[in-house]
């Protein structure tokens, strides 16, 4: 993405950011995801970053995008600039990305109507909406979405079920998977109380991620910090099974 002197957004160490705005990004990643659907004997597909990327730079929201095309159809759709309809430029780009889902889901209601459409999306709905356009609330409430899986990763259990819970009073009836963040967990016992509240209100959990519970392969790490990453994951997958097991 860029904004509006041309400069490209700065990025993180892992990823690159496409615009959702623009009409060609959508139909690049839309023949993606339908190339994976029809070549492919896949049973669902799992929807990552659907949103703004705009952990930076600060002021990112405000700063991206603002390429000549993305200000041109902003304009030519709401007649305003972003600048003097803030909220409008909100909710615009937010709507821009809920036409690539509802693209996604009809193209995979067409080629694979039995096929499970799912996304990860932000901890709080309400924060994923106001910082990131990510509108999950709608999706899930329309049907463009099997499920959602919340990024819920931290180790404070009050914020965990709180954020699962803005998920539960927004989406009655809506397949609201909670996310748990393994790798933020110290102790057992904080994994253990995520999962006790899971069971509490659904079946459904996802653990997040395979490193926080498995080596990698040519893992390298010093002989301390193995034998304590060894010790946490024990402990964790001991906690898991435990769960499973009530």
């Amino acid at each position: 993405m860029h904004d509006e002197a041309g400069g490209l957004q700065p990025v993180g160490d892992f990823y690159y950011s496409l615009n959702p705005a623009l009409p060609a990004v959508r139909a690049h990643l839309l023949g993606v995801f339908e190339e994976i659907v029809t070549r492919y004997d896949v049973d669902g597909l799992q929807l990552d970053y659907v949103r703004y990327v705009l952990d930076q730079p600060e002021k990112g929201r405000e700063r991206f995008p603002r390429d000549p095309w993305t200000l041109a159809l902003f304009q030519r759709q709401t007649g305003r600039v972003p600048d003097d309809d803030r909220n409008g430029w909100l909710h615009w780009r937010a709507a821009q990305v809920t036409e690539l889902v509802t693209a996604i889901h009809d193209m995979a209601a067409n080629r694979r109507p039995n096929l499970m459409l799912s996304a990860s999306v932000w901890a709080s709905p309400f924060n994923g909406y106001r910082d990131y356009m990510q509108n999950a609330v709608c999706w899930l409430n329309l049907g463009l979405l099997d499920a959602v899986f919340t990024m819920t990763y931290m180790d404070d259990l009050t914020r965990f079920t709180d954020c699962v819970d803005e998920y539960r009073r927004a989406c009655p009836g809506g397949r609201v998977i909670p996310g748990i963040g393994l790798y933020k967990h110290e102790t057992a016992d904080e994994t253990a109380a995520q999962l006790a509240f899971c069971r509490t209100w659904t079946r459904d959990l996802a653990c997040y991620s395979y490193e926080s519970l498995f080596e990698l392969p040519n893992e390298r790490l010093s002989a301390k910090a193995a034998a304590k990453t060894a010790q946490q994951r024990d402990r964790r997958r001991s906690a898991i099974l435990d769960a499973l097991q009530r």
